[in-house]
């Protein structure tokens, strides 16, 4: 699971770093992705390549904690297969590279408007409903079915193993896990769908550019915002409650340590039958014997 991990904070980052160049820097009146044709289709590309792969990793997650549980006594090697784990995502990042395409199709364009210029970073009609659809299957619609169906045969095979995991420690944990999964996917997916549905109705509105540019823009951004929830909001929330990720967070920050030169020791105290032990690293320093007074 670390694995996984690791590669959703990674991706969420990614999708962090992009909303806040392509949405908050608007709010300080720099608007980046119109400075140029190449920054108006890079940072649509990369934002829908990285919404996408965010949504698919939450598929490979929880078809991974579905295997766990429903198969828990069952042997499945290949999804703790590093390199095969890393061969599916590849191939999966590579499909969605390639369905998103039709973005490098998009240019600037002038559009005067009440004696003002206005530049927008558009499309063709035909790339422009093309690209739309893509992203709303890619991030929703095909990703909301599967993680419905999988967390549905999830619930069940919980409800079903419950008693049995209790009687196991690292199934008791499994089963933990897996309902905080459950948890996060419908947060995931409660959080996701405003935005979806405004932006088919700002697909809908587009000819219409005086309601496109008012209320369905505030629209869209307030639900952009709200989105972004997604990929930082389950950090925390997994940090509290999954201990699974907490290990992983905390091997991850020595490993950062262990890179700067930063040691850190743990010592433990013991007062024992020949005296008191000091313990540094489960390497036995010093110890002080009981004076026969005593």
């Amino acid at each position: 699971m670390g694995f996984f991990f690791r590669i959703i904070a990674f991706m969420d980052s990614i999708v962090l770093v992009n909303l806040f160049l392509s949405f908050f820097t608007q709010s300080i009146g720099i608007d980046i992705v119109l400075t140029s044709e190449f920054s108006c289709i890079f940072f649509n590309f990369f934002l829908r390549v990285s919404f996408q792969a965010s949504s698919w990793l939450n598929v490979f997650v929880t078809k991974d904690r579905l295997i766990s549980i429903k198969y828990a006594y069952k042997r499945f090697e290949f999804n703790k297969n590093k390199k095969i784990l890393s061969i599916i995502m590849f191939s999966a990042l590579i499909l969605i590279v390639t369905i998103n395409v039709p973005n490098f199709f998009m240019y600037n364009l002038q559009y005067s408007y009440n004696n003002q210029s206005l530049t927008f970073c558009t499309s063709s009609t035909a790339i422009y409903y093309a690209k739309e659809a893509i992203h709303i299957l890619s991030r929703t619609v095909c990703p909301f079915l599967i993680m419905l169906v999988a967390n549905i045969n999830l619930i069940m095979a919980l409800r079903k193993s419950k008693l049995k995991f209790k009687r196991d420690k690292s199934m008791k944990r499994e089963y933990y896990f897996a309902s905080s999964l459950i948890i996060m996917n419908s947060m995931f997916l409660a959080l996701l769908i405003p935005l979806e549905l405004s932006k088919i109705l700002a697909t809908l509105l587009s000819s219409q550019l005086t309601i496109f540019t008012g209320v369905i823009t505030i629209i869209y951004y307030v639900t952009t915002y709200i989105s972004a929830f997604n990929h930082f909001s389950s950090f925390f929330i997994n940090l509290k409650f999954n201990k699974i990720f907490y290990k992983e967070v905390c091997r991850c920050i020595n490993e950062i340590k262990e890179l700067f030169g930063i040691k850190t020791s743990i010592a433990t105290f013991d007062n024992t039958t020949q005296g008191f032990s000091v313990t540094i690293d489960k390497k036995k320093v010093f110890t002080i014997a009981k004076s026969n007074d005593s």
